[in-house]
């Protein structure tokens, strides 16, 4: 059997498969690899990364130009996508620590005074506006069926879900101001 495995050796090893040169190339495709097993975003990016820089190294070592073009543009756009979303995370958990009031909406947003029985949006308006209740209270048809009542909204945010659903205030809701 040694007989055998050693003809094939001779035969068939190519000692530059496992030079030095070639270890940033493996290195890489490793990477890529572990890429491919991560489940969220910033692992995947700095794997990605990673792996763009040792193919770097490889393609020069091996003069492949087209692969060193590929990964030269892809490294940036990594490292670009990781730091975005460094910073998204972040923000993310600043402000779910931070402030919870809806206060700091205040300043982008204009006030509008309305007139009891006055109807706030009707069917098949589009949903481009957010209510922000300072004071009073307001009546939904369609949120007193599922037996809630109209009270006291003072700062609170009127918000129904077809905003995010469908784009257009739904059939049955036309809150009305009180």
């Amino acid at each position: 059997m040694m007989d055998w495995l050693a003809h094939w050796a001779a035969v068939y090893y190519d000692p530059s498969v496992l030079s030095w040169r070639m270890v940033p190339g493996y290195l890489g495709s490793a990477l890529i690899v572990a890429s491919f097993l991560v489940r969220t975003m910033i692992p995947l990016r700095a794997l990605s990364a990673a792996s763009n820089a040792c193919i770097i190294v490889y393609a020069c070592f091996d003069a492949q130009y087209l692969t060193l073009a590929l990964n030269t543009a892809l490294l940036p756009l990594n490292i670009l996508r990781l730091v975005q979303m460094m910073k998204l995370v972040r923000r993310v958990r600043s402000a779910a620590h931070g402030d919870r009031t809806m206060d700091w909406i205040k300043r982008y947003m204009v006030r509008r005074r309305c007139n009891p029985g006055q109807f706030l949006f009707h069917k098949g308006d589009v949903a481009d506006t957010m209510f922000y209740i300072v004071s009073g209270a307001f009546v939904s048809p369609s949120w007193a069926s599922r037996n809630c009542q109209a009270s006291s909204l003072a700062s609170s945010v009127c918000w129904h879900p077809t905003v995010a659903a469908r784009s257009r205030w739904n059939a049955s809701t036309r809150p009305m101001c009180w």
